[in-house]
């Protein structure tokens, strides 16, 4: 019983997973918080005021992240009667084969398309705000500003692409049997985990390369010291916004 606990818990590094898979959502959070601000900045506006919508998604995040993990530790991993060893056991070959295809759509594809499809809507917006407004000094600051965001996630979504890439493309090719079972455990599984990682380990080298903003609150947050005039690493002005939005629908 115990020797089975431990599988569980330890061979699919559920606790592990979970924090990793969560940064990826979170990420992709991020992705449509943006994406409303800079393109529905009205609606985004009303959603922001209310209490509490940061830690519902935070929390269904996590609580779906946990329960997709959960679902397969208690299903397909086990202990080997025979040699005592920790192994993954499949009902089917079609359950491991959709086992494989349905973490490559949730942990890759489903994250890039709509990190990579709202980074895509938002520089088609900022297009045509340059283009409609030209040169006026306020609405290009607030556009610089906006691409100076979009550049930091388009670089986010790369590193995630690369480090996360080979780990899931791997694993599909174990689930329909064109790699050898004995790839799990073996030296270049435990690479690409550790690739893995490196995207959670990048971030905030990638966020305080980028903003000095950032780097001003976290020294901020380990000297204990938190002043009312730090700006958030995101904040793009949402009053500003909701003038701009409303001045656009005044001149339709």
């Amino acid at each position: 019983m115990l020797g089975e606990f431990y599988c569980k818990m330890m061979l699919p590094g559920l606790f592990l997973f979970v924090c990793f898979t969560s940064s990826i959502y979170i990420l992709m959070a991020i992705s449509i918080e943006r994406y409303m601000a800079v393109v529905y900045p009205l609606v985004y506006g009303r959603l922001v005021i209310r209490r509490g919508i940061l830690a519902t998604v935070l929390a269904v995040i996590w609580i779906t992240t946990f329960s997709v993990y959960f679902i397969f530790v208690m299903t397909v991993v086990g202990v080997d009667p025979g040699s005592h060893r920790c192994y993954l056991h499949y009902r089917s070959t079609s359950s491991q084969v959709v086992t494989g295809v349905f973490y490559l759509i949730y942990r890759l594809i489903l994250p890039t398309t709509v990190m990579l499809s709202t980074q895509i809507c938002i520089a088609r917006s900022l297009q045509r705000r340059s283009a409609r407004y030209g040169s006026k000094k306020g609405v290009s600051f607030h556009v610089k500003a906006r691409k100076r965001v979009l550049q930091l996630m388009l670089i986010v979504i790369l590193v995630y692409i690369i480090c996360w890439g080979p780990g899931q493309i791997f694993f599909v090719l174990y689930s329909v049997g064109a790699i050898s079972p004995t790839w799990i455990g073996s030296t270049f599984h435990t690479f690409v985990i550790v690739l893995t990682a490196y995207n959670s380990c990048l971030n905030p080298i990638i966020y305080v390369a980028w903003f000095p903003e950032f780097r001003v609150a976290l020294k901020q947050t380990f000297s204990c010291k938190m002043t009312s005039t730090s700006s958030p690493i995101f904040d793009q002005d949402a009053s500003s916004e909701k003038r701009e939005a409303k001045t656009n629908m005044s001149n339709i």
